[in-house]
């Protein structure tokens, strides 16, 4: 068993002003603060731990407009966070000095490491101590148009994800199909480095038509 501890602490600010008859400000911002995490009786070495990252700032901006004739225009930017997952810290518990690993041929009792060969160690698990919170930026902006009654409208979107400082895990010194003479360090199998500098991005148009056919018929179609 692992003990794996975090203390996450978050902070919230809002308002919306209207600052026309037709257009209407939300502005907001978010703090996000995630510990390094930490092993309840010591059983993850130091030089294995992330560092705490400070600088989690969330702003948030939308927008609403109705300046031309039954259509609205809104728009929505935001940052938000993910905090690295612990589960990878934990692996480290089997690094050596912990785990060490031996093969002995035709081992003979009551000493079956007498003629043992220590193992090169492999399957390291070495995160990035300078792993940073992944982000996500989301960007948004839509209109929507009435169309012969209220209760029909068409509504056309652009939708925006931009991820930076994701997790991903590299294999620095190979992989397990790779000769060990091959290997960058020799010295040494296969590594697991756990570090946030993968990227993401999505871009997509996204079109609903939703129409009031009859007193209690609607129809709906999506398209993205």
């Amino acid at each position: 068993m692992i003990g794996l501890r975090r203390t996450e602490w978050d902070g919230y600010v809002q308002d919306d002003w209207k600052i026309a008859p037709r257009l209407t400000l939300n502005i907001g911002l978010r703090y996000e603060l995630y510990s390094a995490p930490s092993e309840a009786s010591g059983r993850i070495q130091d030089r294995y731990r992330f560092t705490t990252d400070y600088n989690d700032w969330a702003p948030r901006f939308g927008l609403a407009w109705a300046g031309l004739p039954k259509t609205v225009v809104r728009a929505g930017y935001g940052i938000f966070y993910n905090a690295v997952e612990m589960a990878f810290l934990g692996l480290t518990r089997f690094n050596p000095p912990l785990i060490e690993s031996f093969s002995a041929f035709r081992p003979t009792l009551p000493d079956l490491l007498s003629r043992a060969i220590k193992g090169i160690p492999s399957g390291l698990v070495i995160p990035d101590r300078n792993t940073r919170t992944p982000r996500a930026q989301h960007i948004t902006l839509a209109a929507e148009r009435e169309l012969w009654n209220p209760q029909s409208t068409l509504s056309v979107s652009y939708v925006g994800t931009l991820g930076t400082k994701i997790s991903r895990t590299r294999r620095p010194n190979g992989g397990e199909n790779l000769a060990q003479k091959d290997r960058p360090d020799p010295s040494i199998g296969v590594v697991n480095r756990l570090e946030t500098s993968a990227l993401s991005n999505y871009h997509a148009l996204q079109i609903g038509l939703s129409l009031r056919l009859m007193r209690d018929l609607q129809a709906r179609a999506a398209y993205s």
